[in-house]
């Protein structure tokens, strides 16, 4: 979808709230995927992103096009209320992969040999992912839990496309060569 498109899908659901389905529908799997990549356990990152979707609905009649995307709004609001909830959660362990449920075998048979292969993934990928830098971590997340472009990650964190692909190159690096220690 393009620039044009996106804007006229917001003025209608400004004009319409049920034309809001429509911006749902689009963005539901980049915010959930991103919400689910930095809480460990489904069902709270369910309850945030309902929050975060009314959130959005609420803020939409004051939404005004500034020459960005809607997605880089949609994510600012997203990225807020998560740091809202990471000051009000007393819990430390919010937004880490240990524990997270999304590693675990939701299939009701069991497997050995895949559950140790799925338990070693999650261990590497936990040691693997505290080589990171803040910044890089949230690249990461937006690129492959959001499924959001570079552009939209640029404008979302205020950053250039060129910049958000040398710091995906280098996490990417940095996660390689810890995983293969």
């Amino acid at each position: 979808m393009n620039l044009e498109e996106e804007q006229q899908l917001v003025l209608d659901a400004q004009e319409n709230v049920e034309r809001f389905e429509q911006l749902y529908e689009l963005y539901f799997p980049k915010v959930y995927g991103f919400v689910r990549g930095k809480v460990n356990s489904r069902n709270i990152a369910e309850d945030l992103v309902s929050e975060i979707f009314i959130k959005i609905l609420e803020a939409l009649p004051r939404y005004q096009f500034r020459g960005l995307p809607f997605g880089a709004w949609v994510f600012r609001i997203v990225r807020n209320h998560l740091k809202d909830y990471y000051a009000k959660s007393s819990r430390t362990n919010v937004g880490n992969l240990e524990d997270a449920d999304w590693l675990k075998d939701e299939d009701s048979t069991r497997n050995p040999a895949k559950e140790t292969r799925r338990k070693n993934l999650r261990e590497n990928l936990i040691k693997s992912f505290h080589v990171l830098k803040k910044q890089e971590k949230e690249v990461i997340r937006l690129k492959y839990f959001a499924e959001l472009s570079n552009q939209e990650i640029a404008d979302t964190l205020g950053l250039s496309p060129n910049h958000i692909g040398v710091i995906l190159f280098r996490a990417l690096k940095k996660l390689k060569t810890s995983y293969d220690v």
